[in-house]
């Protein structure tokens, strides 16, 4: 919902009454998966946890609006290409001691292959993905699809963990296709 009003704020889209609804609709099959898991849903001691994750959402938010136009200038692989680059030097410098400490000769094969894996599936083909949705479709659009993430997540529970998800959790799961569909059509 934040990348929405920010990317219309910014003149990237503009929100139909039919794009609000389905993000609204959306936002609240969320809410409805996570609040209708039967579990005890609350802040914890402090807010700081609860405080760093709304702020990765917003920055998140901001990111991705602010990406626009870097996609829409040079396409998705140059704009992958440069976001992947520019954001190792942070990791590296801050990984590096660690990096340096690591007995790098004891690490497995399979470690090694979770690694690459990792880095081309999880970021690098992602983030093309990412950003050919921002060119496409726009930024608003785009970020609705991260309202699955809750729905993988309830789904993995359900075959790994064996948590049966609730009728509250299949009506969250539909409001968030139907939030996708909505801004969609």
């Amino acid at each position: 919902m934040q990348t929405a009003v920010m990317s219309h704020f910014r003149g990237h889209e503009r929100l139909r009454r039919r794009d609000v609804l389905g993000l609204a609709i959306s936002t609240a099959g969320i809410a409805t998966i996570v609040l209708g898991s039967g579990a005890d849903v609350a802040f914890g001691p402090t807010m700081k946890g609860d405080l760093l994750v709304l702020a990765a959402t917003v920055l998140w938010s901001v990111y991705t609006v602010g990406s626009k136009p870097l996609a829409d200038r040079f396409g998705p692989i140059t704009a992958t290409a440069w976001t992947m680059g520019l954001g190792a030097v942070p990791l590296v410098l801050v990984s590096l001691p660690a990096a340096l400490a690591e007995p790098w000769g004891r690490v497995r094969p399979a470690t090694w292959a979770g690694i690459v894996f990792s880095a081309l599936g999880a970021l690098v083909i992602a983030y093309l993905i990412w950003y050919r949705g921002v060119q496409r479709i726009g930024p608003s659009r785009t970020a609705l699809y991260s309202n699955v993430t809750p729905l993988v997540a309830m789904l993995t529970a359900w075959a790994a963990l064996g948590e049966t998800p609730t009728a509250w959790q299949v009506a969250g799961a539909a409001g968030i296709f139907t939030g996708i569909y909505l801004t969609r059509t």
